[in-house]
């Protein structure tokens, strides 16, 4: 054990030196600022998310299901998804830490905790130590973006890898009860910490169930053990069941769903095919392997290992297309994916170890089988390399430039005067593309009147329209503007996934040839044509009529408190500002604020 000890302190040490890099480099680039500033850069940049660094404000605010954390009328609402998460991201922030080094804090800690539970995994299921500690690496850099990014999936992967182990140790020795108190209580924990994490660890519980039903050795013990383990992960899960159908049960919720991505269709998106092949492959290499070597059954490692995998791989690919069943698909490739970037390395990892110590049964293995798991191992290889691929691609297209390093400069200087100006939260309305609109929930105790973070939680699409409406009171929108910003105001789920969707049908439907039958397939359609012009042309009369006629009401309605000129954004709107009689507060070079109480009525 003091040998694993010593791995597990050095693979700590690498993960929070490897986490710590980018931090190091943006560090650097702005070794000018003061130390205040650069904490707050690594925060809320480097590290940070303005969406998750607000959700744990609110947290530590008296919030703790996260109801709102940019619509203060809605900071009581119920949280429209998971939430422990946030909650083990805040738990420094209740030791007294400030935010920033919460963040920080928890890069190192979760970082470290993932590449120790990577190494344990690999160590149960007999890989050596200083293999178990290069697959910890490889799996650590697989999803290296992902980790050191607050709340998803800092604090989400964790209880991946804690299912994934706690299933190897349960099933070495399937009687003993503390193991089974170990799983329980591992799977259980999905449901608290993020609803597609529960989606896989749920079918797996019943995919486990089929398998064990055509296994030879220990079926009946396998099957009652299970469904023991299964009943008791409903019972612990019970809390969470019953606010889930709390949550569904709002009148908001399926809007809700909709503006973030749930579109009702059973037509698997393609991304599910491109995310999906390499653990296909993988669980046909496991499979097959353990087919052609019939000495793997008798080994207890191999086949722990195997059924670990097989059960745990077909569930991540179930899930992935589980809309052909449900009919509901909101962004499932997307948000697997992510456990199968962890997944991948894992099993390859694994089974390399084993196939290695196995060499003589490769020898005597005919050709046509070699070449068989020889193709199906360079096609996991290849889905390792487009996840990882993806990943990286996807984080390191942020823009962090030394512009945008600059810009988020220009707005601390703001943001400090309105966290000193009023002791209590207040609303302020800043324009809808204004970086601020993110940075005053994350940096301050105030709330915005719009944000696009804000149409994630629970309220109507008509509300999210007006308050982007009243945002911008001091833009001149059009028509053609709305259209162009639909995704802000409307979400990504009805400007995007909705209409691609729709034309992913038609295209499926032209390639069938089904118009030979009888069956019309549709024409292709855009964002706008999909949503009508019509909707357009009436929002835009919305604004006119009860927004630029009645500014002094609709500032009202949203008890707004102080008003955002970013002068970079809007360098000739100061005049339209100082026009409608708002009280000048503060002022610099990018930023000037005004407060709305002496607004006449």
């Amino acid at each position: 054990m003091k040998s694993h000890l010593k791995f597990l302190i050095g693979l700590s040490a690498v993960a929070i030196l490897l986490a710590a890099l980018p931090g190091i480099v943006a560090a650097y680039q702005v070794r000018q600022w003061s130390r205040g500033e650069i904490l707050a850069l690594l925060a809320h940049h480097t590290y940070g998310s303005t969406y998750y660094n607000a959700r744990l404000r609110e947290i530590k605010d008296g919030f703790p299901f996260i109801g709102n954390p940019y619509f203060k009328e809605h900071n009581r609402d119920p949280a429209p998804a998971f939430f422990v998460a946030d909650w083990l991201a805040a738990l420094p922030l209740f030791a007294g830490l400030p935010l920033a080094a919460t963040i920080l804090l928890n890069v190192a800690i979760w970082s470290a905790v993932f590449i120790c539970f990577s190494y344990l995994i690999l160590s149960q299921l007999g890989v050596s130590k200083w293999g178990s500690a290069l697959g910890a690496l490889l799996t650590f850099a697989q999803g290296y973006f992902i980790i050191i990014t607050p709340v998803s999936m800092q604090t989400v992967f964790p209880f991946w890898l804690l299912l994934l182990l706690s299933f190897i140790v349960w099933f070495k020795q399937p009687t003993a009860r503390a193991r089974q108190v170990f799983f329980v209580l591992s799977a259980a924990g999905t449901f608290y910490v993020y609803t597609y994490l529960a989606q896989v660890a749920l079918a797996w519980l019943v995919l486990a169930g089929l398998i064990f039903l055509f296994t030879r050795r220990q079926r009946t013990l396998l099957l009652r053990r299970l469904l023991l383990m299964a009943a008791g992960v409903i019972v612990l899960s019970l809390p969470m069941i019953i606010y889930t159908v709390r949550q569904l049960q709002h009148p908001y919720y399926w809007e809700t769903m909709e503006r973030i991505g749930l579109v009702q269709t059973r037509l698997p998106m393609a991304e599910a095919v491109y995310t999906s092949f390499g653990v296909a492959a993988l669980v046909g290499l496991w499979w097959l392997t353990y087919r052609f070597f019939n000495h793997w059954r008798d080994n207890s490692l191999a086949r722990t290992a195997f059924y670990t995998f097989l059960g745990s791989g077909l569930a991540l690919i179930g899930v992935t297309f589980s809309n052909i069943i449900t009919g509901k698909d909101l962004e499932l490739p997307g948000h697997i994916s992510r456990f199968m970037t962890v997944w991948q390395p894992l099993a390859l990892v694994a089974y390399l170890a084993l196939a290695i110590k196995d060499r003589d049964g490769w020898r005597v293995l005919n050709r046509a089988r070699r070449y068989l798991l020889l193709a199906l191992f360079v096609f996991s290889i290849l889905g390792l390399g487009y996840l990882a691929r993806h990943y990286w691609s996807f984080f390191r297209s942020r823009n962090d430039t030394a512009a945008l390093y600059e810009r988020f400069r220009h707005s601390l200087p703001a943001l400090q005067w309105l966290e000193q100006a009023a002791p209590k939260p207040q609303v302020v309305l800043t324009g809808p593309a204004d970086p601020l609109s993110s940075y005053i929930p994350a940096l301050t105790k105030h709330y915005v009147l719009f944000a696009n973070g804000g149409i994630l939680h629970l309220l109507s699409s008509r509300e999210a329209e007006d308050r982007y409406l009243v945002a911008s009171l001091f833009k001149e929108l059009t028509p053609e503007y709305l259209e162009r910003d639909f995704q802000t105001y409307a979400g990504v789920g009805n400007a995007v996934h909705q209409y691609r969707t729709h034309n992913r049908a038609v295209k499926i439907c032209w390639l069938l040839q089904l118009p030979r039958l009888g069956r019309p397939c549709g024409e292709l359609a855009t964002a706008v044509s999909w949503r009508g012009e019509q909707y357009f042309i009436d929002l835009f009369k919305r604004y006119v009529a009860e927004v630029k006629v009645r500014p002094a009401e609709s500032l009202r309605r949203y008890n707004v408190t102080y008003v955002v000129h970013n002068k970079e954004l809007d360098p000739a709107g100061g005049e339209r500002y100082n026009q409608t009689g708002l009280r000048p507060e503060y002022a610099d070079d990018f930023y000037a604020i005004y407060s709305v109480n002496y607004l006449p009525q």
